[in-house]
This record gives structure tokens, sequence and C-alpha cells, in this order.
């Protein structure tokens, strides 16, 4: 099998962005296919830094900065009216007829912004593999970043029956890029700086805390009416402030599909503070990893709290959670899960595996699971080389 991976045409796919998330977790998803053994074609720009098997750029920098039009990066509409999304699902959908073989798998991170390229090719599965938007696709497989969001885009397309080859995989992370440090005496906020993503309520919540804020991010610097701003800085800086603060701040006023941050400042060993609702209930262990709140008197009080949560205890439980190791795992089963559903479907008698149920499983289930893996991935390459 072979995977067709569309990247997000707004960036380059390099560690250079790392701004984007979109971009950054694409870069992971490479990894984790590499660790797998299944190959990969990204469809992308001119650059990466991906360990792919080919690149096929589908859309040039030039064109990029022309269709920006002055605006930052992060803010493409990830839209197929977009004409930057036209011009790359058009490139990429010829590309794919002349590189698909039967059996073959295209994935995707923008959902109905990519679907165009799936409906020119209907023999191949269509796979959003890290759903944290609302624009999914009527035809897709998907893997949601969080139950939460799970449930809030069931909502939103008023999808009333369950989905069996759905799943949940949280975003994954290279721990080894997270050093925990000891703290300083500051607070940090890292996102865009808008009231959305609760930029104005963090200063609210540090000055009334009394203590340092820093923040990190772009957008509209009136929404900053306290601490200090740095704008973007490398991904070294990132994480060594991540790593130093009392606390991260992700005050959101939206439902977070999962808040990549949180998990970031956990790996570090940082307590988080967010609300009480999208997200942040699977993230935020309330008390050990940080605390979510409901009112800004219970903010500025778990500022304080915070001082005394054990970084040790935060940074194993996010290791254990969302590094590429338990990723990749979780990715294998999903495979084997897809092989069920060329044989017998929902119908198939085939018990749990490993932590697909009540983390029970024993090590020969996770054993099973994977050689069932192996053998889809190999009956794929098998009808691919009969095809040919």
């Amino acid at each position: 099998m072979t995977v067709h991976l569309l990247a997000t045409p707004n960036v380059q796919q390099t560690k250079a962005f790392v701004m984007d998330g979109f971009a950054m977790i694409t870069l992971r998803f490479c990894e984790i296919l590499k660790r797998l053994g299944v190959q990969t074609i990204l469809y992308g720009s001119e650059e990466t830094d991906a360990s792919v098997s080919k690149l096929v750029t589908c859309i040039s920098k030039a064109e990029i900065e022309t269709m920006l039009a002055g605006q930052p990066y992060q803010r493409c509409n990830y839209a197929a009216e977009n004409p930057m999304f036209g011009a790359f699902n058009a490139r990429a959908s010829s590309a794919l007829a002349g590189l698909k073989r039967h059996g073959d798998l295209i994935a995707t991170i923008c959902g109905t912004a990519n679907g165009i390229v799936s409906q020119s090719h209907p023999d191949l599965t269509y796979l959003e593999w890290s759903v944290g938007y609302q624009g999914v696709a009527a035809h897709s497989h998907r893997i949601y970043q969080s139950h939460a969001w799970r449930s809030c885009v069931h909502g939103y397309t008023a999808t009333q029956m369950g989905r069996e080859f759905d799943a949940v995989i949280p975003p994954f992370y290279d721990v080894a890029t997270f050093t925990p440090r000891a703290p300083e005496d500051y607070v940090l906020f890292v996102g865009r700086t808008d009231p959305v993503k609760g930029a104005p309520l963090a200063c609210r919540i540090a000055q009334e805390a009394g203590v340092r804020l820093v923040l990190i991010g772009y957008g509209d610097a009136k929404e900053i009416t306290y601490g200090e701003n740095l704008g973007s800085v490398s991904d070294e800086e990132r994480n060594r402030l991540l790593a130093g603060a009392l606390c991260v701040l992700m005050p959101t006023r939206y439902i977070e599909p999962f808040g990549q941050v949180s998990a970031e400042a956990q790996l570090c060993g940082t307590p988080v503070l967010g609300p009480d609702f999208g997200a942040y209930v699977e993230t935020i262990d309330h008390g050990v990893s940080g605390y979510r709140c409901t009112s800004l008197g219970e903010y500025v009080a778990a500022v304080d709290l915070a001082r005394s949560l054990n970084r040790h205890v935060i940074r194993d439980r996010a290791v254990r959670l969302w590094s590429l190791e338990t990723a990749v795992e979780s990715y294998r089963r999903y495979f084997a899960r897809l092989a069920r559903l060329r044989a017998d479907g929902f119908d198939s008698l085939e018990g749990f595996h490993g932590s697909d149920g009540l983390d029970t499983g024993s090590t020969r289930d996770l054993e099973s699971a994977a050689r069932r893996a192996e053998r889809y991935l190999g009956t794929l390459a098998d009808e691919a080389e009969a095809v040919a």
C-alpha cells in the first residue's frame, strides 16, 4: 500500500513553519508511516523535511506568496473555494492518477478542502487522519483528535448514528524535543493573540495574579493589554519557554478540538490552565497536570496552585499519552481495523486488540493486531503488484 498524503498548500512542509500546526503534525505523521513501513508520497510545495518516498510539487513558492497576498500563512482559508486549494487539488489529482495503484489510500488533514481529489479517485479509500476541524467529507474514514471533537462534529453534521470505523487518536510528538527544566517566575501564552484563543483573558489572569506574562504568537497587538509579546520564535526557543513557565495559560473561548500547546507544555512537565469544556476535559487531568477553570477567579487561584503540582508526574503522563511510540501502535491498530472493513466489517467476530478495549489487552493481543496489520499491508502490496 502507498499512502498519498496531501499536505497543506499554504506552507513548505519544513520545520521553518513552526507556527503552522498542520504542517508540523504532517511531518510527524510521515515519521509514523515510516516506522510502520508504509510507502508515502507527499503532495505539497517545493520543500519538505519529511522522510517520504517522493515529493510531488503541486504549488510553487511564488504562487503561495501571490495567493496569500500579504496575509500571514497561518491565516490561510482551508476551503475548496480558496484559489490556492483549487490549484493544488487539480495538480494533486492529476499527478495521483499516474502514481496510484489498487489498494492505495489518500490521506488528508483538510477534509472537504481536498474533497475533489478523493472524488476524482473514488477507487481509493479517503482517510482524514487527524480531524481537528468542522469540514469533514461525507465519504471519508475519520480519525479524530479527541472524543469531545468527534461528538461536536457529529452535531455539526447532524450525524445521529455511529460510525464504527472512525477512531480517536490524539496528536503525537517526538518527546525528545521537549526538555524539562526548573520553572522561572512567569506564565506563558502561546497561539493567536485574539479573543477566541483567549489572549485578552490571559492578560487579565496574569495581571490579577500579579505574575509576569510572556506571549508567543501572532495576531492583533491591540488585544494584548499586559505582558511581553515575543511574536514568532524558533521551535527551540518556544520549547525552552514552555519548559520554564510556571504554567501555560490556555483560556480558549471556543470548543477546542485538541489544543496542541496543552500537550506540548505537559511534555515539558509544565501545568496547563484551560476551560472545563472541549478537549481540555481529556488533556488536562484536573489537579494533576493542571486545572480546568470556569471563572476568572478560578484561573487566578490556579496560577498559584500550579506551583505545587508534580512536574515529573505531568511529564510521565504526557509521554504515555502523546509520544510517537504510542501513536505508532494506535495507527497500526487502526490499519488492522481497516483490514476488517475490507473483510467482514462490523460483522467481524474478532475481539478487542490491546488498548482498543479497556486497556486490559495482553501483549499477545497487541502482537496479533500487529500481525494482522502487516498481513493487510502485504495483501495490498500483492494486489498492487498483480494489477501492475
